[in-house]
């Protein structure tokens, strides 16, 4: 069962864009396929009114901004700010800057330095796809997917469940995010029919665990999503999608890199990931080397 709270910190396990070429190319997930509106206000047809908003802007610019905070597995508490910085251009081409900050528990030497090291940019011009790593000096490139999803390059939207998930309500009372008027739509996810016991009790035990079921926040004026939030007992994960222009003019040298004179091209390891050790989502950079061939 998943109710999507934060993951205990550290910071190889930061949200974030790691396998990007790989995965832009296939949908992000089953709500975004054939969405259509409907006139009733049910939270399976808010997710699809929102899903076809999306799916038929040919660009979009917008701030997202992750809050984690929690409980280290030392037991010391501390907050992860991940800023991401998002321009797309359809069919295939984006820009994405991606900012991290720590306080507490992710202030140490060591976590700042790998937070340092997970910054990153990652520019497609359509035919060729770069992931530079300022605090590493250091880049990869690789062909450009065919064609890019807007919810492939916003994480918060690949954590929208499918309309026909069990356990989603729209809440009556609705809400306000960013001085708009949304729906609230919670996800709480119900138990199985016939059970085992010991499945049971392991649900019991988790659902004990959250305060406040996530909740998506969708602006009732236009349908963008605005906010995400979950709240367990010693944790929580807040989303802000900021700033959204969906449909606006953008400039093709927005998407242009130009590698600095400094920096190196990174050669993955043949079996590794595609993208640079110690991006966001995947392990930090391994300590005496990076693992593949710089040139």
């Amino acid at each position: 069962m998943s109710i999507l709270l934060p993951a205990p910190f550290k910071a190889g396990n930061v949200r974030g864009v790691r396998a990007v070429g790989a995965s832009f190319a296939i949908g992000a997930m089953s709500l975004f396929a054939g969405a259509s509106a409907s006139a009733a206000d049910t939270a399976p047809d808010v997710f699809r009114k929102m899903a076809d908003v999306y799916n038929k802007a040919k660009s979009f610019q917008a701030t997202v901004v992750s809050q984690q905070s929690g409980k280290a597995p030392d037991g010391k508490s501390g907050s992860l700010t991940q800023t991401e910085h998002i321009e797309f251009l359809s069919p295939n081409r984006f820009h994405i800057t991606i900012k991290l900050s720590g306080t507490g528990s992710m202030t140490t030497k060591q976590a700042a330095q790998q937070l340092a090291n997970q910054q990153r940019e990652i520019f497609c011009n359509g035919k060729t796809l770069f992931e530079y790593a300022p605090n590493q000096k250091m880049f990869v490139k690789r062909p450009a997917p065919p064609s890019v999803q807007i919810a492939g390059l916003v994480k918060l939207l690949q954590m929208v469940p499918p309309a026909n998930t069990p356990g989603l309500v729209l809440l009556p009372t609705g809400g306000t995010a960013q001085g708009r008027s949304t729906f609230v739509i919670e996800s709480k996810p119900p138990p199985q029919a016939n059970m085992k016991p010991e499945d049971r009790a392991k649900y019991d035990a988790a659902i004990k665990q959250v305060k406040q079921f996530p909740r998506f926040m969708i602006d009732k004026r236009n349908y963008t999503l605005l906010q995400y939030t979950v709240l367990g007992n010693d944790k929580s994960l807040h989303i802000d999608v900021l700033d959204q222009v969906l449909g606006g003019s953008l400039s093709p040298n927005n998407f242009a890199f130009t590698p600095p004179a400094s920096a190196k091209e990174y050669h993955p390891p043949t079996q590794g990931a595609p993208g640079l050790p110690g991006g966001p989502g995947g392990a930090p950079t391994p300590p005496g080397g990076l693992g593949g061939r710089p040139r």
